[in-house]
């Protein structure tokens, strides 16, 4: 197993979000200050954002990246959105052009946090074509020596991922598991886990604190560690299943996502769930809720603060992630046994 870094982790610092918190004269962070952070850490490799950062259709570009990674000793993955068959197929040809053995891909249909009421009436449809997007994106995958995996992006239930890999049956199709993100769609991570871990082609390390609110929780960004996630059970999780495994450090949430259980018209558009396993998820937040709001859990864009304060608050978390992992790896984040 190698760790890598997410592009994600840095959303402001790369320009990929949060533009109007850009001060005057602002540079964001390009590919090679990327790849150099990653090395600097100690880390393995760097997942990059094929379309909001790079260009998928540059291949001279693309080519440079590779050789870049190559001389530093790192791997490469990528990451997209979306199911459209024409535009997935650019990104996975730029994949290949990358070296990349991985791409992960979103689902959506539902606003961050499980929220799937502006999809009301229209799920079960967006759920058949994305079916059959993604029958035709496994040809192309294949083809191309590829593999696509979804990403569990607070959309889809671990069910409803497990039900679309069955109907493809491809073995170049799977799941980035984000191993926080089973909370926003109410889903106990350990329950979430044990049905798609045979399924895991790459993973999102992230870590949440929970706060609970009058319509269900928060879900509030911390770095690695300091929440929720049982590292240590996960890892073991790992190396049972895939143990070749090449998971990226994430810490995209700069803005707590509020998961709005306890409102009635959350649910309609959600597949029919066993009263065990809510119960599941249930006694997990009240196990791990924090109820003294004694610690500030807000980040520097929740609290007003400028562009400067986000980009130190993304760079002393990751700092703070890789810290916590090579403590509780072993050091070397390159080969954890």
């Amino acid at each position: 197993m190698e760790i890598g870094l997410e592009s994600y982790t840095f959303t402001y610092s790369t320009g990929m979000g949060y533009r109007h918190l850009q001060p005057p004269g602002f540079v964001p962070l390009t590919v090679d200050d990327l790849l150099e952070k990653a090395a600097a850490a100690g880390l393995a490799g760097v997942s990059l954002d094929l379309g909001r950062w790079i260009d998928p259709e540059d291949t001279e570009e693309l080519r440079r990246i590779r050789r870049r990674a190559e001389g530093m000793g790192l791997w490469l993955a990528a990451a997209t959105g979306g199911t459209d068959v024409e535009r997935l197929t650019v990104v996975l040809r730029a994949a290949r052009e990358l070296g990349c053995s991985v791409v992960r891909t979103v689902i959506g249909g539902a606003r961050l946090g499980g929220d799937r009421r502006p999809m009301e009436g229209r799920w079960r449809s967006f759920m058949d074509k994305t079916l059959r997007d993604l029958q035709e994106l496994a040809r192309v995958a294949e083809d191309l020596g590829v593999t696509l995996a979804i990403e569990n992006h607070q959309d889809l239930t671990a069910d409803e991922i497990v039900h679309l890999l069955r109907e493809v049956s491809s073995p170049w199709l799977g799941v980035v598991l984000d191993v926080a993100n089973p909370l926003g769609t109410a889903e106990e991570p350990g329950t979430f886990y044990k049905k798609v871990m045979p399924f895991v082609k790459g993973a999102h390390l992230k870590d949440y604190r929970i706060r609970m609110t009058a319509s269900g929780y928060l879900l509030c960004r911390c770095a690695l560690g300091e929440g929720v996630v049982d590292f240590p059970r996960l890892f073991a999780d790992f190396r049972r299943w895939a143990p070749d495994l090449r998971p990226t450090i994430e810490l995209a949430a700069l803005e707590a996502r509020h998961v709005r259980v306890l409102e009635e018209d959350f649910w309609p558009e959600y597949p029919p769930r066993p009263a065990v396993e809510l119960a599941r998820t249930w006694r997990f937040l009240h196990q791990y809720a924090e109820r003294d709001g004694s610690s500030e859990w807000r980040t520097p864009v929740e609290l007003g603060l400028g562009g400067q304060a986000v980009a130190e608050y993304e760079e002393r978390q990751f700092q703070e992630s890789v810290a916590y992992l090579k403590k509780l790896l072993g050091g070397n984040l390159r080969a954890v046994s």
